[in-house]
């Protein structure tokens, strides 16, 4: 079975807290920062963001998923796929910087490769500082970052490729997002596929429930299987695109992934010990996996092809 959970929505790409091509970011902690980190932020941010700082999170979230509860758009910190990210960017509560415009708190910063699209989202603090999730690994904690100081007067944050050769190796692209637009846009994505979204919970909750039991290998396949095809049924509905999909059932999709994750020894196994999963279960996970792939590899890969945004 594919490791890919670890590689996708689990791990942000970008390697702990290093930027491409020997831009670095350093740690810092909350005792170095004598004043609030935050400031010129709207309070639920500053709320949100020192809820997270320097915090243990009790599930596996990545870069987009930090990023967007920062910035409001989603209840809880959680995996998120980098689609559903850009899927919220392009909403009426936001709009794409140019290269022209300077950054400021608050706007949300990715940066891009020319093959892989985005791998790593973060909010911006000021000119030098940055609040991001570097990875989903457990001793990994949000925090403020700041670009180490022998580029802070060389490095452009501003959109744009920062790195080139023959073509553009990486850039950044810079959205800023306005919080009242971003509660409308939640509350909108609140009231899309309720059924869905109730009946997902449900499903999850009791596949949890098997596993918190130590239930036997049918009973766990059996809810499994449930969770399972309700996942793939609503994301390659035709209702609309699987991006948008995808965004509808990003609250479920999470959670799954983190149910999958606390307990992948009993689903799928060890060296020692074989997994409760069967076959056809597997193969469902896979077919899955690879449709989030799919999606994810969709996205746009250079700074001219990321959307506008429509704020």
């Amino acid at each position: 079975m594919k490791n890919w959970i670890l590689a996708l929505l689990l791990l942000s790409i970008l390697p702990s807290v290093a930027f491409a091509d020997g831009v670095a970011l350093t740690s810092l902690h909350a005792s170095e920062v004598q004043s609030s980190p935050f400031w010129g932020l709207p309070s639920a941010e500053q709320d949100r963001m020192q809820g997270l700082l320097d915090q243990t999170l009790p599930d596996p979230t990545n870069c987009w998923g930090a990023a967007l509860y920062a910035a409001g758009f989603i209840e809880r910190p959680r995996p998120a796929a980098k689609a559903e990210l850009l899927y919220f960017l392009n909403s009426k509560a936001c709009r794409k910087l140019g290269p022209e415009e300077s950054v400021q708190a608050g706007d949300i910063a990715s940066i891009y490769h020319p093959t892989d699209g985005i791998y790593h989202s973060y909010i911006i603090l000021n000119s030098s500082r940055i609040f991001q999730k570097a990875s989903p690994e457990e001793n990994d904690v949000p925090g403020v970052r700041t670009v180490f100081d022998e580029f802070q007067q060389d490095l452009d944050i501003r959109s744009g490729c920062k790195y080139s050769t023959s073509t553009c190796n990486w850039g950044i692209v810079n959205y800023r997002c306005d919080a009242k637009k971003i509660e409308d846009v939640k509350s909108e994505n609140a009231k899309v596929d309720v059924a869905f979204k109730t009946r997902i919970r449900y499903l999850i909750a009791a596949l949890k429930s098997e596993l918190e039991s130590d239930a036997s290998k049918a009973a766990v396949n059996e809810a499994f299987k449930q969770v399972i095809q309700a996942v793939l049924g609503h994301l390659n509905s035709t209702s609309s695109d699987r991006t948008r999909n995808l965004v509808s059932e990003g609250d479920g999709v999470g959670e799954f992934l983190i149910v999958f994750t606390k307990y992948s020894d009993q689903l799928v196994g060890t060296d020692e010990l074989a997994g409760k999963l069967n076959s056809e279960n597997l193969n469902a996970f896979d077919k899955f996996a690879e449709q989030i792939e799919a999606i994810e590899d969709s996205t746009p890969k250079k700074v001219e092809d990321f959307s506008p945004g429509a704020l």
